[in-house]
Order: structure tokens, then C-alpha cells, then sequence
């Protein structure tokens, strides 16, 4: 087996490995259920998709939407944080659930995506606007 990549600079999943066994793809994805979450939408659904021969979009969708509270977040790497999403007059509108960590299941049922926060200390006061990755529930489609 040839290894391509062990760990990730990202939270939640930082143990993500990816590799070859001759003209086969390996990942191996971490056992916490919104790291393995993030993981796969992040790199195994995109492969995947391009395996079936699809081109656009390689990886789930991403929406805009306003924070619907005051948020701050701070991490040394890139971080996928579950939200719950709104649908307001003025568009979309992000609450960030409570979270306590990569082995909150909880925290996933009761959201709809994950807002893209960067490395470091991020602030979002109501109504800024922040990126957030919608996984892809329909399956192939």
C-alpha cells in the first residue's frame, strides 16, 4: 500500500489517511462520528463522485448565510462546526448548535450543515455572513 496523505490540518478529522493498493483507493476515516462525517464529504464523496464520472460539483454544496447569533470560534486549524440552518425572507441564516467535539452525534442530528470557519480566532456578530457545507443527503443524485 502506498500512502498519499496522513492527517489532515482540520477539525473535526484530523486522523485521515489516503492511499493506494495498485489501482485502488484507500481511506481510512476517524471513528468519531462528525469527524468520519466531515472527513467523507470532504474527500471520499468527492472521489467517489469522479469514480461514477460525474465532473461538477466534485464535493457538496456550500451556501452563504448569515449568522443568526453572536459567534466566536478559535482553533490552530480550518474548522467544520455543525449549524442549523433557517430560511428567512432575507435567505439563509446559520445557528451554530452546542458541540462538544468530534464524538458529539447529537450535534449532527440536530443540524443542517457546518459552517467553514478558517484557522484562528473568527467572530461572527448577527448577521455577518459565513460560509457553511451542506452535506449532501440525497445520495447520488
Amino acid at each position: 500500500m502506498k500512502a498519499i496523505f496522513h492527517k489532515v490540518a482540520l477539525k473535526p478529522g484530523k486522523p485521515l489517511y489516503f492511499g493506494t493498493l495498485g489501482n485502488t483507493l484507500v481511506f481510512g476515516l476517524p471513528g468519531n462520528p462528525v469527524s468520519g462525517m466531515v472527513g467523507f464529504e470532504l474527500f471520499v464523496r468527492p472521489a467517489l463522485r469522479k469514480l461514477l464520472g460525474r465532473a461538477e460539483p466534485l464535493t457538496s454544496p456550500t451556501i452563504k448565510a448569515k449568522s443568526g447569533s453572536d459567534f466566536s470560534h478559535k482553533s490552530d486549524r480550518p474548522t467544520y462546526y455543525p449549524v442549523k440552518l433557517n430560511l428567512t425572507t432575507d435567505g439563509w441564516e446559520a445557528h451554530p448548535v452546542a458541540w462538544k467535539g468530534s464524538g458529539d452525534l447529537r450535534s449532527i442530528c440536530a443540524s443542517d450543515g457546518f459552517a467553514v470557519f478558517p484557522a484562528g480566532e473568527v467572530r461572527y456578530p448577527v448577521g455577518d455572513l459565513m460560509d457553511v457545507l451542506l452535506p449532501e443527503l440525497d445520495h447520488w443524485s
